[in-house]
């Protein structure tokens, strides 16, 4: 290898040292995640299909529950989901680790990775075994629950949405109006 070659190559391996953790410090800033919590993560997604993976992810719910951090705590629970998800042979561990990001999720008000295990990881999973009504089952159980939610939510929430209703009632309106100006004397 020539003087050269190795001087460039110094400079691309330097430059690669320099331009990946600024990369995922950006990643962590966008997230609102501390910076070594989300560069772990990175390793725990590296090792996502080997068993090393669930310890991996029992150190990451530690040092996030030592930050205060419950979203990476569910994003820990979520990465152990994630490995028996892709692994597709072991259905208990599926179903369980499922339940428990959703207990976890629900208990620390956090919807997003509440739905993630329902819909993402439980009912695809069911999908790609061949189970569909199974999956149909599970679908409908997160449609009924979503519209339990809806109908149960505080009358503040529904407040939101008048100048929706308002504006849809209003095109109607004019639609009708332009639809009716064809007939004579509007009849």
């Amino acid at each position: 290898m020539s003087r050269l070659s190795r001087i460039i190559l110094g400079y691309l391996v330097s430059f690669l040292f320099i331009v990946i953790p600024a990369k995922a410090q950006k990643e962590a800033e966008v997230y609102n995640v501390d910076s070594s919590l989300y560069a772990y993560y990175q390793r725990c997604q590296e090792h996502l299909l080997e068993p090393v993976v669930l310890s991996m992810s029992d150190t990451l719910f530690r040092m996030a529950s030592g930050q205060n951090d419950q979203r990476m705590q569910a994003v820990a629970l979520s990465t152990r989901l994630d490995y028996y998800y892709y692994q597709a042979n072991n259905e208990d561990s599926i179903i369980f680790y499922t339940n428990k990001v959703k207990q976890f999720a629900k208990e620390i008000q956090q919807s997003k990775y509440y739905y993630f295990a329902w819909a993402n990881r439980l009912i695809l999973y069911y999908l790609k075994t061949g189970r569909s009504n199974i999956a149909l089952y599970e679908a409908e159980k997160v449609l009924k629950e979503i519209g339990d939610r809806l109908l149960h939510r505080p009358r503040h929430f529904h407040r939101r949405f008048r100048p929706a209703r308002f504006l849809f009632s209003h095109r109607r309106f004019t639609q009708s109006r332009t639809l009716m100006s064809w007939r004579p004397n509007g009849a």
